[in-house]
């Protein structure tokens, strides 16, 4: 179970705990206070009836004033009747008394000790008629030697549907506060814990897979913000570390690279230096220097080319006219080699936002490169395509509208082992003397700012395609 549904769960029980509580102590509450003004009303009834029966005992006798004590009942929820105390007979913790009527009364031994001293007495009782009833004695001093006393009842009914109502409606704002709380803490949590830790995960992920080159942006003032900033650090720290490998790597390559060149030159020099040679052995020795040390400028060039980050100047782009630009530009090596340029690409415009120059170096990489790989007298294919693709996890992953420009040729292809190390810097498969081995890590780096990718497909004796894959401008 995630942390964010962990907490609106703990929240949302602990809400329902609180809120139940309280609405049970409300509908006790309402209860009570219900009892209390039944028991007052009772009192107040009773205290009244009991001074005029008292006053119609002694001018009119017992049966006036006990028929005055069944006219008294007119409201069906409250009720009187009269009650002899002798007549109660007690009980181990109850007494039974049998008032006229001969209905049974049970009172506990002190409520009738109570009553024997004057005082009234009441009790709850849910079990007496259909709906439980609170009962009140009342004593009644008429100056007879025999005594009596007003017994008042009042139904629950009232009560009890009024308490049903209550405990609906309380249920009802209860659940419904419940749902309110347990929907913002969802929000709460999604919003402030949910949110940022997916975002801490995501860039754990891509640093993961070896990008270290997008950092976390966390607009916030907490925990979590600390957190990504110290993420943040690491990559970059993560990233000078990569760099610094990546420097020892084209280090040891330019040292292997220029070692050649460098001894050819430096044999050719000291030839030139003992004045032994002939006029014809000593220009050809010049010419052997200036061959190598061209040779060394263009790799140094193209180390520089790699290393260097230069500002992107996008503008939008047919990329059909830049493709047509550049093989224009490479007609010449094509013919050379007897080789043929096909491009495929369709009537519509396939429009992107890139540095024009940068771009063409790339695709120049690519078309001589296929240009190298085919035979003489083939054809190289390049395709021009818009359509929907996944970046590769390294760059991202995300799923964008891209213009591919396809470069196929017909050559050998590559292993898989050759294949992973296609863009590492000064691999090369070609001759010595041919390439310096930086041309597609130099065109993965110009993609890569352009925020695309170059994807691989090859296999052996069927030839490659290698494509370039730029984002697509919006119209």
């Amino acid at each position: 179970m995630r942390l964010s549904t962990k907490l609106t769960v703990t929240l949302g029980a602990g809400a329902a705990l609180v809120l139940t509580g309280k609405a049970l102590l409300d509908v006790q509450r309402e209860r009570a206070l219900f009892d209390q003004e039944a028991v007052r009303e009772e009192q107040l009834l009773g205290t009244a009836l009991a001074a005029t029966i008292a006053e119609v005992w002694k001018l009119e006798g017992e049966a006036r004033a006990l028929e005055l004590v069944d006219s008294a009942n007119t409201d069906d929820e409250l009720r009187v009747r009269w009650v002899w105390l002798d007549a109660i007979v007690e009980r181990r913790g109850a007494t039974v008394g049998a008032p006229s009527g001969g209905e049974v009364v049970e009172l506990a031994a002190e409520s009738r000790a109570l009553l024997q001293q004057g005082k009234s007495v009441s009790r709850k009782d849910p079990t007496l008629g259909p709906h439980g009833q609170i009962v009140r004695y009342v004593p009644v001093d008429y100056g007879a030697a025999r005594r009596g006393a007003l017994e008042v009842t009042k139904s629950l009914e009232s009560e009890n549907a009024y308490i049903r109502n209550s405990l609906s409606r309380t249920i009802t704002a209860t659940v419904v506060l419940i749902v309110l709380f347990v929907g913002m803490s969802a929000l709460f949590s999604a919003w402030f814990i949910a949110r940022p830790v997916g975002l801490l995960v995501e860039q754990f992920r891509r640093i993961g897979s070896g990008d270290l080159s997008r950092r976390l942006e966390l607009t916030r003032s907490d925990e979590f913000a600390v957190l990504g900033g110290e993420v943040n650090a690491m990559a970059t720290q993560l990233r000078h570390a990569d760099r610094l490998t990546t420097v020892g790597t084209v280090a040891a390559g330019l040292a292997h690279e220029l070692g050649t060149p460098l001894h050819v030159v430096n044999s050719s020099a000291r030839s030139i230096a003992t004045e032994e040679l002939s006029a014809k052995e000593t220009k050809e020795s010049a010419n052997v220097i200036a061959e190598q040390s061209q040779r060394m400028i263009a790799i140094i060039r193209n180390l520089l080319d790699f290393a260097r980050r230069r500002e992107l100047k996008r503008e939008s782009y047919d990329m059909r006219h830049v493709v047509e630009q550049s093989v224009t530009l490479l007609q010449p090596v094509i013919n050379k080699r007897k080789q043929r340029v096909v491009v495929d690409a369709p009537k519509e415009e396939l429009n992107a936002k890139v540095d024009l120059t940068q771009l063409q170096q790339a695709l120049t990489n690519l078309v001589v490169n296929a240009s190298y790989a085919e035979p003489e007298g083939g054809d190289i294919a390049i395709e021009v395509r818009k359509l929907r693709a996944q970046a590769p996890v390294e760059s991202g992953g995300q799923v964008a509208d891209y213009v591919r420009i396809a470069v196929k040729d017909h050559g050998p292809g590559f292993t898989d082992e050759v294949k992973a190390k296609l863009f590492e810097p000064f691999f090369t498969t070609r001759r010595v003397g041919e390439g310096t081995g930086l041309g597609l890590p130099i065109a993965s780096a110009i993609v890569r700012e352009h925020d695309g990718f170059i994807g691989v497909e090859t296999e052996l004796g069927k030839g490659s395609c290698f494509s370039i894959f730029v984002p697509a401008e919006v119209a």
